[in-house]
């Protein structure tokens, strides 16, 4: 029965039907549950391995910053020298970070 309200949708009762009659999830409940990880916190890693961690992180970071900086102004500005010695930089900072993880791995 049509009503007064301009703003009432005729389709409303319509469309909740058509939502009734979707068949339900295959697939749920075939997924398993997440892990769960309890209690950890900040305080139970060794200071020395953060220490070590942070420091590779930061020498990887200069490794890639360097490398691209470098090889960007060689091949856009042709500027060898700079783009040069920044990319050196950048190799021999990725090698030591390198040396570095694995000899923290081995620890």
């Amino acid at each position: 029965m049509p009503t007064d309200d301009p703003f009432e949708d005729p389709f409303d009762d319509a469309d909740q039907a058509e939502i009734d009659l979707r068949p339900d999830d295959p697939a749920e409940g075939l997924r398993p549950d997440p892990p769960r990880v309890g209690g950890l916190s900040e305080q139970d890693a060794d200071p020395d391995l953060k220490r070590q961690f942070w420091t590779l992180v930061l020498l990887f970071n200069v490794a890639l910053f360097a490398a691209s900086l470098g090889l960007m102004l060689v091949g856009f500005e042709g500027r060898w020298r700079v783009g040069g010695a920044l990319f050196a930089v950048g190799v021999v900072a990725f090698a030591r970070g390198w040396f570095r993880y694995r000899s923290v791995r081995e620890d």
